[in-house]
């Protein structure tokens, strides 16, 4: 079994760590991060993968909907489970 550990931070830390990379390739990574990512988390509490699709017509506000519920439902089924499984134990 394989445990994962994570640590929270603040958007504003977690633009430094990113802007503090010395790779080239980390240029991409950084505008997306800085410019739709955190902008996004900013503004509504959330991104959602791809919602910038959008903005561009690569994707109908509808569709974004529904990768949204659909996206929130799994959460929701995800929380039940572990509820479940604490309330077991």
């Amino acid at each position: 079994m394989t445990t994962k550990t994570f640590e929270f931070t603040s958007t504003n830390r977690a633009e430094k760590i990113v802007t503090q990379g010395c790779k080239p390739d980390t240029k991409q990574f950084e505008d997306w991060l800085t410019k739709v990512v955190l902008p996004s988390i900013r503004k509504d509490g959330a991104y959602f993968a791809g919602e910038e699709k959008v903005t561009k017509a690569e994707m109908s506000e509808d569709e974004l909907i529904l990768k949204a519920m659909s996206i929130l439902q799994r959460k929701v089924e995800r929380l039940a489970l572990l509820k479940s499984e604490r309330s077991v134990r």
